[in-house]
């Protein structure tokens, strides 16, 4: 996760002002990590396909505020 962070930061800089990079050991050449879901190998980045939801554990104050999420996002494709 700590690669992915640093990666998503280096992505706000220009690239003289970046601190650190991730190489290939072996050509030198920059890397660029991804997060994906075990699954599917969708890459997390994309915001459309991944929403957060409630967990088993979440209190009702949590439910409350995803199932409001869930109903704007309903409303938001109905419109769109």
């Amino acid at each position: 996760m700590i690669v992915a962070l640093a990666a998503w930061g280096n992505q706000h800089l220009p690239p003289e002002e970046r601190t650190m990079i991730l190489v290939d050991a072996q050509t030198g050449e920059e890397a660029e990590p991804v997060v994906v879901d075990r699954h599917t190998g969708r890459n997390l980045d994309d915001s459309e396909a991944f929403v957060f939801a409630a967990g088993p554990a979440a209190g009702a104050t949590m439910r409350a505020r995803y199932a409001e999420l869930e109903r704007r996002r309903g409303e938001a494709g109905a419109q769109g």
